[in-house]
């Protein structure tokens, strides 16, 4: 039992009437305290009064107030009531109750601060709404229970002897036995809202009251309940062979309550303690599935009625619970809306995590005051995979496995297959020693685990899973380019034949692109499946463990990088292709330059030769051949320097 933590007020009270009863009153500093004087029998003023303050009634059958002290006067009863709210030090002294000062009662009050008693709180709650609270007792198991509401109504006794009121009552007390009793309101209407009050009835000491014994009431706590008015009504929008998700608001305290929603008074669907829906009807139109690499982008394509071209879009995402939540204020960011045509919208993920695989619904929303409804019209499963690792034959390549900070301390795994499965090969575990060719290392601080591949081969090859126990698991394709490239020339307007190496009798292909990743995935113009594709076409020789390609009509721009492809399972082995296409207006502009230099030698020749006539400069020539005329000698010298222009 955990220590009681409270502060009492010690008020002795003794009756001067020829006898003395003397008896202690306790309570709760921030708390309440109730009790009765004994008057007398002549009926005149009650009064309480310290010192010069003082309150007294004047009419009977009602509370006076004066501060935080209240008094009640029955003229049916030989006692008063006396009621003092928010008890604190400063109460300290001498107190005197009395009828007109014919008899009195003495004592002393006196207050000592500690913490834990006399708390306070507020409840927000609407019209019919059923409410629940705890109310501490500490040590008071066996006393007697009570639950008062202020200048109103009367108070509610839980007998010591009771485990529990009639389940038929407005207001029902229940006694947990251990260090607390609960108070439940049912059906609250607007005047149920006010100030509350609930504590044990005891005498002076801190055992059981007897039958004779004087009592009181020591108020614990304070609760301030506040009712609004009920939720109206509104209408929700759906449509024929569609769904409809709804989201209605609750108060806070309200997050641990069953949920549920009804139709009539006999169709109730409720949620089970792990927040499941026990009963419902699937109208959902066939799912469908989408995967995205992290770090790109995905996009879920949306329906929605055309008349509500105006209205919010809406994507949510299951929970564990399959409820669907909307999604978090940092991270709508990412998230982007655009109507691509009538009817249908398109919802955008950027920048794709881990984090972002599970199931999306999309649709249009209508809100209200108190309720907002999405027709859902879409159910998207969204996987998430790595992006591929291309490695090259003899080389090395990094497997990065990123996963949630949750899993930092726990063992990753990298596997060929997935994880767990019967067909899994472990490559390495983040607790395993260094292997020959395979070494690993986690960061915590980046949540990563990597892993280095080295001397590559074409086994190497194939779909490689980071996994932290079962329930984390992400995928990515290793990709082998094999060392020995291929380069092919051919002119415009011919073919070309090429050819590439095979290891095994699988699946293969025939790309174009930058990269293998991207060529296989956009790029592909023929394969063993699809032989022919306009001027492409494809033939095996299986014996040698070749396989052709052939390309007809070659333009220029056919040239480019080429792939060639071997896929089993998702294991890719590539052969590099390079194709050069030479012709047609290249040859038109080699020619063309070349007759360009041509005619700028000639022109330089003549200039050369006239220069050197004009000075009297004779070639070689024409010193063994002085005989000869000019023109001769003009022949020879252009003749020979032609042969430098050459």
């Amino acid at each position: 039992m955990r220590a009681a933590i409270i502060i009492f007020i010690f008020i002795t009270l003794c009756l001067i009437s020829g006898q003395v009863l003397c008896f202690m009153l306790i309570g709760c500093a921030g708390g309440s305290l109730m009790f009765k004087c004994m008057i007398s029998n002549q009926r005149e003023t009650n009064e309480q009064h310290k010192g010069k303050v003082g309150i007294s009634t004047e009419i009977q059958h009602r509370w006076d107030y004066n501060g935080r002290f209240t008094l009640y006067d029955d003229e049916n009863s030989r006692f008063f009531t006396v009621f003092i709210r928010n008890l604190s030090r400063e109460d300290h002294g001498k107190y005197t109750c009395g009828n007109n000062q014919k008899w009195s009662h003495d004592f002393d009050l006196k207050v000592n601060n500690e913490s834990g008693c006399g708390t306070s709180v507020i409840l927000d709650k609407y019209v019919g709404q059923t409410i629940t609270f705890h109310c501490e007792y500490d040590k008071f198991k066996s006393h007697t229970k009570v639950f008062y509401r202020l200048k109103e109504g009367p108070v509610h006794v839980l007998n010591s002897s009771q485990s529990s009121q009639s389940s038929e009552e407005k207001i029902i007390l229940s006694d947990s036995r251990k260090d607390h009793f609960n108070v439940t309101i049912r059906n609250i209407s607007a005047d149920d809202g006010g100030v509350y009050l609930c504590g044990v009835e005891r005498d002076g000491s801190d055992d059981q009251p007897s039958e004779t014994s004087i009592t009181h009431i020591t108020f614990i706590k304070e609760i301030q309940l506040n009712v609004y008015g009920g939720i109206a009504s509104v209408q929700v929008q759906a449509y024929s062979s569609k769904s409809v998700f709804i989201t209605c608001k609750f108060p806070q305290e309200f997050r641990r309550n069953k949920k549920f929603i009804q139709k009539d008074s006999s169709q109730k669907i409720i949620v089970d303690e792990q927040n499941q829906w026990v009963q419902h009807v699937d109208h959902f139109r066939a799912s469908s599935k989408a995967s995205a690499v992290i770090g790109e982008s995905v996009k879920l394509t949306c329906d929605f009625p055309e008349k509500h071209g105006e209205t919010f879009k809406h994507i949510c995402r299951e929970n564990e619970q399959k409820i669907c939540e909307s999604i978090s204020s940092s991270e709508q960011k990412r998230f982007e809306f655009s109507v691509s045509s009538a009817g249908v919208f398109t919802a955008i993920i950027s920048n794709v995590s881990e984090r972002d695989a599970g199931v999306y619904w999309c649709g249009a929303e209508t809100r209200d005051t108190h309720l907002t409804s999405v027709s859902l019209t879409n159910q998207h499963h969204l996987t998430v995979t790595m992006p591929p690792v291309v490695g090259r034959e003899g080389d090395s390549s990094e497997i990065k496995c990123p996963y949630n900070a949750k899993h930092s301390s726990e063992v990753k795994h990298l596997c060929k297959g997935k994880c767990f499965t019967e067909d899994a090969q472990n490559i390495i575990r983040s607790d395993e020693a260094n292997k020959p060719k395979i070494s690993a290392k986690d960061d915590p601080e980046l949540n990563l685990f990597t892993v280095t591949l080295s001397e590559l081969r074409a086994e190497d090859a194939g779909i490689y899973w980071c996994a932290v126990r079962d329930e984390f698991n992400l995928h990515t394709d290793l990709m082998i380019v094999m060392k020995d490239a291929v380069t092919r020339e051919a002119s415009v307007g011919g073919s070309v034949s090429i050819s590439c190496k095979f290891i095994r009798n699988h699946m293969r292909i025939f790309c174009r692109g930058d990269q293998p990743n991207i060529c296989v995935r956009d790029g592909v113009r023929v394969s063993s499946n699809t032989r022919t594709n306009g001027r492409f076409s494809v033939t095996d020789e299986t014996s040698a463990g070749v396989f052709t390609v052939n390309i007809t009509d070659l333009t220029e721009e056919d040239s480019g990088k080429y792939w060639c492809a071997e896929e089993s399972s998702g294991s890719f082995v590539f052969t590099e292709v390079h194709l050069h296409v030479i012709g047609g207006s290249s040859m038109i502009v080699a020619i063309s330059v070349g007759l360009i230099l041509l005619a700028m030698c000639l022109v330089l020749v003549l200039l050369k030769i006239k220069y050197n006539r004009k000075h009297g400069i004779i070639s070689s020539s024409d010193r063994r051949e002085t005989g000869d005329h000019d023109m001769v000698s003009f022949k020879t010298d252009l003749f020979l320097n032609m042969r430098k222009c050459q």
